[in-house]
């Protein structure tokens, strides 16, 4: 009978090793994650504004929309809470959700507010109709470029400065040009 050398056992064993090594499968493999494109990004849209001699100020607000990408050329519909909202409600730093979304993209470069018909002015008990153009169109554009991570909940908030966008005309009537910044 032959006995196998030290030499030869340690090649044999080093060869086994080898081959047992490489039979992993790729479920021991760390998996490579993506930390900035295609991430899921949770954005806020919130509502204040300053104050304003009236006892209300009210807007149909319809949706809003966002647009992201390189030329803010890509729209998304936000999921909006449409509704009536009475802008004096939310002064001296109290703020409302008006719409949120989960997305993508790196940035967002516009928000659009849509307002629907039933917008109005309550002055000394009386409610005026509140004209505002364009606002059921194209919307109240507020030009944003904020970057979206995705390690914490983005928030915009838009100051809807009634005092400075309401102006009564010659004939009693109410307009409305918004005047709208993004308060950081």
């Amino acid at each position: 009978m032959k006995t196998l050398s030290l030499t030869t056992i340690f090649i044999l064993i080093s060869l086994v090793s080898i081959f047992v090594a490489c039979d992993t499968t790729t479920d021991d493999l760390p998996v490579a994650t993506d930390t900035n494109e295609n991430t899921a990004k949770q954005i806020e849209i919130l509502l204040t504004d300053a104050p304003l001699d009236a006892e209300e100020v009210n807007i149909d607000l319809q949706q809003v929309v966002i647009f992201s990408g390189e030329e803010g050329k890509d729209s998304l519909d936000m999921n909006t809470l449409a509704g009536t909202y009475n802008l004096l409600d939310f002064q001296n730093g109290l703020t409302t959700l008006i719409a949120d979304v989960e997305l993508t993209a790196d940035s967002i470069k516009q928000v659009r507010l849509i307002l629907g018909a039933n917008n109005n002015i309550v002055v000394d008990g009386e409610t005026h109709p509140l004209t505002i153009p364009s606002a059921d169109k194209s919307g109240l554009k507020v030009k944003v470029n904020k970057a979206i991570t995705a390690e914490t909940l983005n928030q915009i908030t838009i100051d809807f400065d009634a005092e400075k966008s309401v102006k009564q005309k010659g004939n009693g009537d109410y307009m409305m040009k918004p005047v709208l910044k993004v308060v950081e």
